[in-house]
C-alpha cells in the first residue's frame, strides 16, 4: 500500500510540472496552489482535493443537497466563527450564485477574512457535459457551442474593489502562486483564474 502511495505521489509531481509548462492554466495545476496555502477549504466547483495535502476538518465540500452558491456563504460563516482565514473555491457560475456583492457587504461590515478563488471556464462546465452525455451526437457537442450554459467573459470579481477588497484576474501558470500569496494578505480577496475548460 505504502508503494502503491508513493507512486501515485509521483505521477501527480509529474502530472504538476507539465501543467507548470503549458501555456493555459489547467484546473488541476490551480488546485494544486490552492493546497499548498494549507488553509481550510470551502469548494462548490472545480478544486480537486486529490492535488493537496488536507488535514482533518481542512475542506468543506457540496452538500448533498441543491446549493448552488453556498461555498461563499459557508466560507465568510465559518472565518467569522473562528477567526481563522478561509480559501472557497468556486467556478464563474456558482460565483454569481453566491450573490457576491452581498458577500463583499458582509465581509466590510462584520469581519472574516476570505480569499475567493475563481475557476473561470466561461460558463457552467457540468450542464455542458450533461447535454453531451444526453446527446452524444447532438449539434451542441459538434459545434462545441451550449447556448446558455456558455458565458462572455467578465472580470466578475472586480467589483470588490468597490469594497476595499484586493482583485487580480490571471492567465497563466507563472501568475497563480504569487497572486495567490497577495490575496492571503487582504481581509477580503477574489482572485480569478481563467482555466481550461475541463477537469
Amino acid at each position: 500500500v505504502r508503494e502503491a502511495h508513493r507512486e501515485q505521489e509521483r505521477k501527480k509531481v509529474e502530472e504538476v510540472e507539465k501543467y507548470k509548462k503549458m501555456k493555459t492554466i489547467h484546473p488541476r495545476l490551480l488546485s494544486y496552489y490552492v493546497g499548498k496555502l494549507g488553509l481550510t477549504i470551502f469548494n462548490e466547483y472545480q478544486f480537486n482535493p486529490r492535488y493537496a495535502k488536507l488535514g482533518f476538518g481542512q475542506y468543506f465540500a457540496d452538500p448533498g443537497f441543491g446549493h448552488l452558491g453556498w461555498a461563499i456563504g459557508g466560507g465568510f460563516g465559518y472565518s467569522l466563527a473562528t477567526g481563522k482565514k478561509v480559501v472557497v473555491t468556486v467556478g464563474d457560475g456558482s460565483f454569481i450564485f453566491g450573490v457576491p456583492e452581498a458577500f463583499y457587504y458582509a465581509v466590510a461590515t462584520y469581519g472574516g477574512d476570505v480569499l475567493v478563488v475563481i475557476y473561470d471556464n466561461g460558463g457552467w462546465l457540468a450542464s455542458a457535459e450533461a447535454v453531451d452525455e444526453v446527446f452524444p451526437e447532438g449539434l451542441a457537442k459538434a459545434k462545441g457551442e451550449y447556448p446558455g450554459a456558455d458565458f462572455r467573459r467578465y472580470n466578475i470579481g472586480e467589483t470588490v474593489k468597490s469594497f476595499g477588497g484586493y482583485y487580480k484576474l490571471i492567465e497563466s501558470p507563472e501568475e497563480i502562486e504569487e497572486s495567490l500569496k497577495e490575496g492571503l494578505k487582504h481581509k477580503l480577496s477574489v482572485v480569478q483564474v481563467i482555466v481550461d475548460k475541463t477537469r
